[in-house]
């Protein structure tokens, strides 16, 4: 029974009482707690003694906090219906002085049951039922204590709050005293809570923080009335409330919470964003006045840069003036914070400060209010663009002027970079004067923070404009090579990390920009592994000389990578140092060293590292086995070993086979190592960062309030999951390095594998899960191939396709890259099976109900990306920022162009697999959502996309397909074909191959209308050279095939318009087509049809005949070019043979002409031919 004196010794110092007390409570059934709790609540709220007044507030919190636990384990909706009643009594009835507390915590418990009700019962009626009981039995609402009772309601049961509660608020704040700043702080959130509650509609455990980029600002919605009736009589004592920074502090960390989640309280209505924003920079304002004010000028600052984030107010809402107002007034006070909070007699200190591996930029913490504002000056830049820019830049020009203050040189510096990784665009007409800042005050200054500031302006630089490569590699190179001999270990250790940068160029975003740094790299190698023997030669192990080491290896295996073979004569220099360090205690060292002397391996190449990796591999294994133990004997990683083996894998290929069946079962290992998810019982303490958005903290917990459990902490081993998805990156590298070698290994792997691309705990782990499953089938195919036995291929096409397009249509479409990297895997595995020579006995297996199954997914994943398309085009032709907001929306369109490129091509290779069997599922799924883009330019891309499906049905889907699709595609290829200088060009390819496809394939009827038009564009595509095609030789060879179909070898050879001999001249010319293997084998069998039937007379031009004969044969026999059949080498050879009998000397001037190979494969097809007119047995 529990009864008071249970409650007591719960509370009691004495540890043993204590925990008897705990047995006693946790062994009584739920309901009969909550029975005993509930009327002990009222007892002890109902208690008028004062002698006993301290020791009932102490006991009824307790009570309360103890009932909110055991509440949420309550299922049955009656029962928590009958919990109002007595609570209600409970919380009314608190009478004492101090009961503050206690009514706060019945108050959850009130708001608890509000949330559970709106969760069990569907129909929220109940909920609501209770809602409206709660809050008419409130009082006095003004009371502190109510105010946080209905925030809690707001907060926990938001749609039952909205209906009964919101539209009683618009009162309340002209009657509370907003003098008080506990109630100025209580009001503020309620305020905020009751908005963001009108925006929910949907109930959810977790509640996620929405995108910003489709959070719309909404003038006729709850919310912006609520701003001019609630929120602004707030902004006034929220301004005056200097005295209390606590309070305002809290008052602004409520606004910035709505202003990313329920940005139409603050920016709905124009007089409500104005006062709101007048607040903030009179906040902010505070801190050049006086410095002890940075906390509210941050935190004042941090709620427009919030506001700022969401897209709909940039673009709409926030006007040019208002822009520059917010601009002129914050961009000196960040400037002013980068530069004063940095600590002015700490340089010395900062010094000695070792660098570390994990914060190797993160200053002093007595910086922090530095660093908040270097993080706010990116936002304001990123979200201001031009009108920060313009502030910003000519007050960096003052601070790097300055000399008697090295803290403004470093902010100027600071601010450079935030612009660069901010406003790259914008600032690249800047990049030739921040180059100058950066090369001259590294060059100049002594000081090391402003030293180490400037090294990393220049690593930024590398990435944010890779060209100043090419235009600065050797002034840049000249600076980083002085700084590697930096005495201070975080100067040396930023100069590694730059070199690094030089290196790899930009990281992410598009590869247009992408250069080769071989060539900026090259000439200055011998330098910078001169500069590199300094930090590479530290043998302290102290955590700067530790650092130093590491990222020195770090920037030799970059090196290495991008300098490629000319790396090889430093191999030598470096490698006896690298596989030293291998075996260095310091485990840090030891593991940088592996990878490092791995990538350099895969750099140089087999001839040069095989005998070290083999060396290294003898050494990796058993230590690999004392990592996997059930206690490791090992400081490494497994997946650090792993890695290197790896890297080293690549190089070795073949030869790596050895050493497979000791690293199978460790992979195999990691690979069904069960991830540790744990779910138990907590308090309430964790969800306060469910309230703001946050699905997981930074431990990967999270607490959630579960109807009949209570509140329960869900912890997720990340370490786990990162060792996943490198255990999948390490079986992708070796079965892709091994291939058909792989091949008695890969049934199992495939077994073990498949599962992860369904992993439910990581994206990244299901689609590097994903690619790992296209390797290991490729594996299965190639060896399937070379045993003729394709059984294993046969059994996984169909798992695999239905495992990984399920897992497509089940991710988060807002994670591209994990839609990419599945559909990219899945669009691969179909690949290799239409290459394989045995795919017939491997397409047994994948039935035409798979085959829907599979359609049908990628169209739903498909029309989401287009829609998605279509909203960023949209936000594309309205009102941007500038020209980098417009570079970061165009970035996303090119990310769903390559979500779409394999989604369109998974379903092109199932088409052409079940060919006429197609056209059913053509029409169910393609036709309706792609159909409309055939003749639509709304997206280049869709139109693309249709096009080539459409191309394919013609071409593979038989008579019917052709037949039933041909006249629609027609319809989308004249539209192009009208003006295709007008169109993208891969729609014009598309477009083209069209063409070549009806021509061939469906009823010559359909064209003959557009016959005119189509020959006339196709002869402009086609004239000129292939040199002088240049980028566009794909286009230029596929016309020259649909010219050649049309009038040559098909049905339009009697045009009279069409002057034969040009088209004839432009087809020989133009021959031999490699670009399209298809083509090309249809053009070439199509010139030996010419020549048999006496459209081209081989004898009067022998020459120009046996120079393509020869250069058609070359790139079959010694360049492996499927550009021609059997059937028509063949007869190609015959027709050579032919012409030398009747014209040897134009057969030899023809011979002469050709390169060697050709000639060596004329001359070899030749003799074959003649040994076999030889062999002939004649009577």
């Amino acid at each position: 029974m529990l009864t008071l004196e249970v409650l007591q010794a719960l509370l009691s110092l004495d540890s043993a009482r204590r925990s008897q007390a705990e047995t006693v409570f946790q062994s009584i059934a739920v309901p009969d707690r909550i029975q005993a709790l509930t009327n002990h609540l009222l007892a002890l709220s109902s208690s008028t003694s004062v002698s006993a007044a301290g020791n009932n507030d102490a006991l009824s919190m307790l009570t309360a906090v103890l009932l909110r636990r055991d509440i949420l384990k309550l299922k049955d909706p009656s029962m928590l219906n009958d919990l109002v009643e007595p609570l209600l009594q409970s919380y009314n009835g608190c009478s004492s002085a101090a009961a503050g507390s206690s009514q706060l915590q019945i108050g959850h418990c009130l708001a608890e049951v509000c949330s559970s009700l709106s969760i069990l019962d569907n129909t929220a009626m109940m909920a609501t039922s209770v809602m409206a009981k709660i809050v008419a039995s409130i009082q006095n609402p003004t009371h502190d204590v109510s105010l946080r009772l209905l925030a809690s309601l707001a907060d926990r049961a938001p749609m039952a709050f909205t209906q009964v509660a919101v539209s009683s608020l618009s009162t309340l704040p002209t009657q509370c005293n907003l003098t008080s700043p506990t109630t100025l702080v209580n009001m503020t959130q309620l305020v905020v809570n009751a908005a963001i509650a009108t925006t929910i509609s949907t109930v959810s455990l977790v509640r996620v923080a929405p995108n910003v980029d489709e959070l719309l600002v909404d003038s006729n919605s709850i919310a912006a009335t609520m701003g001019e009736t609630c929120l602004m009589p707030l902004i006034g004592p929220i301004a005056n409330c200097t005295k209390d920074e606590m309070a305002q502090l809290a008052c602004l960390q409520a606004l910035g919470q709505s202003a990313v989640t329920c940005p139409s309280l603050l920016a709905a209505k124009s007089n409500v964003l104005e006062t709101t924003v007048e607040l903030c920079l009179g906040l902010a304002h505070l801190y050049t006045i006086a410095s002890d004010h940075a906390p509210v000028a941050l935190a004042a600052m941090e709620v427009l840069t919030s506001l700022l984030s969401v897209a709909d107010v940039r673009h709409r809402v926030l006007t040019a003036t208002m822009a520059q107002q917010i601009s002129q007034q914050v961009i000196p006070v960040c400037a002013q914070l980068m530069s004063q909070g940095m600590e002015v007699v700490s340089v010395q200190e900062w010094a000695m400060d070792p660098a570390t591996l994990v914060e190797d930029c993160v200053d002093n913490e007595d910086e922090d209010d530095a660093i908040f504002a270097e993080s706010l000056m990116e936002a304001f830049l990123l979200n201001l663009a031009a009108a920060a820019l313009n502030v910003a830049m000519p007050l960096v020009q003052q601070l790097l002027q300055t000399t008697d203050d090295w803290r403004n040189i470093r902010a100027g510096l600071a601010i450079l970079e935030t612009g660069l990784m901010a406003a790259p665009v914008s600032l690249a007409s800047h990049v030739p004067d921040i180059i100058k800042a950066a090369t001259t005050i590294a060059g100049t200054s002594s000081n090391p923070r402003v030293q180490y500031q400037a090294v990393r302006l220049l690593g930024a630089l590398c990435e944010t404009h890779p060209s100043v490569r090419e235009l600065y590699g050797q002034v840049i190179l000249s600076h980083l090579e002085t700084a590697l001999g930096s005495p201070v270990s975080k100067v040396s250790a930023m100069a590694s990390m730059s070199l690094v940068s030089f290196c790899r160029g930009k990281v992410g975003g598009q590869s247009d920009e992408e250069l080769d740094a071989s060539q900026f790299l090259v000439p200055y190698l011998s330098e910078l592994m001169q500069a590199l023997l300094k930090p590479l030669s530290v043998r302290e192990l102290d955590s700067g000389s530790v650092t130093v080491r590491v990222r020195a290896m770090n920037a030799v295996a970059c090196l290495a990578q991008a300098s490629g073979d000319a790396f090889e004569p430093f191999y030598l220099q470096i490698k006896n140092g690298l596989l030293e360090s291998i075996q260095v205690p310091q485990i840090d060292i030891a593991t940088a060293a592996l990878q490092s002397v791995a990538i350099v391996g895969q750099a140089v190449g087999k001839d040069l590292f095989q005998e070290d990796a083999k060396t290294i591999l003898t050494w990796i294994i058993p230590v690999l086995r004392q990592t996997t133990g059930s206690v490791s004997s090992s400081p490494f990683a497994t997946e650090d070993l792993l890695t290197g083996c790896a890297r080293i894998s690549t190089v070795l290929e073949e030869d790596f086979v050895p050493y497979v069946e000791s690293l199978l079962p460790i992979i195999y290992h990691q690979a069904a190592a069960a991830v540790d998810v744990e779910i138990e019982e907590c308090d309430e303490s964790g969800m306060e960062g469910s309230k703001s958005g946050d699905v997981a903290d930074d431990n990967g917990t999270m607490t959630v309030a579960l109807p009949g459990r209570g509140f329960q902490r869900i912890a997720v081993n990340t370490s786990v999951i990162q060792e996943k998805s490198a255990n999948n990156r390490v079986m992708y590298e070796i079965a892709k390095s091994l291939g058909a070698a792989f091949g008695p290994y890969v049934q199992k792997a495939l077994e073990v594998f498949s599962p992860l691309a369904k992993f439910k705990y990581s994206a990244d782990v299901r689609s590097t899960a994903s690619q790992t499953l296209s390797a290991l089938f490729d594996v299965a195919c190639a060896y399937g191939e070379q045993m003729g036995d394709v059984a294993i291929a046969r059994l996984y096409l169909p798992l695999l396709a239905d495992s990984i397009s399920e897992q497509i249509s089940m991710e988060d479409t807002s994670d591209v890259e994990a839609l990419y990297a599945s559909a990219d895997s899945l669009s691969e595995i179909f690949y290799i099976v239409f290459e394989n020579g045995m795919k017939e006995g491997i397409l047994t297996g994948l039935t035409l109900t798979r085959v829907e199954e599979v359609v049908s997914r990628c169209i739903q994943t498909m029309t989401s990306c287009l829609e998605r398309r279509k909203n960023v085009t949209q936000i594309l032709n309205g009102c941007l920022t500038g020209d980098d907001e417009r570079e970061v929306y165009l970035a996303q369109l090119r990310a769903e162009d390559g979500l779409l490129t394999p989604l369109v091509d998974s379903i092109g290779y199932l088409l052409k697999f079940s060919k006429a069997a197609f056209v059913p599922i053509f029409d169910k799924y393609i036709v309706p959502v792609l159909g409309q883009f055939l003749s639509s330019a709304t997206d280049v891309r869709a139109s693309v996309a249709s096009m080539l499906l459409f191309d394919d049905c013609v071409e593979y889907c038989g008579p019917e397909g052709a037949a039933k699709y041909a006249p629609p595609l027609l319809q989308g290829v004249v539209a192009v074909m009208h003006d295709p200088s007008k169109y993208d060009r891969d729609l014009v390819q598309a477009a083209v191959y069209g063409i070549a496809q009806i021509v061939r394939y469906a009823p010559s009827t359909i064209m003959t209308s557009h016959v005119q038009i189509l020959v006339h564009q196709l002869l402009n595509i086609s004239q000129g050279s292939k040199e002088e095609a240049g980028d566009s030789l794909y286009l230029h060879e596929i016309s020259v095939s649909a010219l050649a179909s049309m009038t040559l070898f098909g049905p339009f050879s009697n045009l009279k318009f069409v002057n034969r001999d040009a088209v004839m001249d432009i087809f020989l010319n133009n021959l031999p087509i490699a670009e399209n293997f298809d083509e090309a084998k249809i053009c070439h069998a199509g010139l030996c049809t010419l020549i048999e039937n006496g459209s081209i007379n081989p004898v009067n031009d022998a020459s120009r005949i046996t120079r393509l004969i020869g250069a058609i044969l070359s790139d079959v026999q010694q360049e492996g070019l499927d550009v021609a059949t059997p059937d028509t080498c063949e007869r190609l050879t015959k027709i050579l043979y032919d012409i030398h009998q009747q014209n040897p000397q134009a057969v030899l001037q023809g011979y002469a002409s050709l390169n060697g190979e050709a000639q060596e494969a004329l001359s070899m097809a030749i003799q074959d031919f003649s040994l076999s007119r030889s062999n002939l047995v004649t009577p």
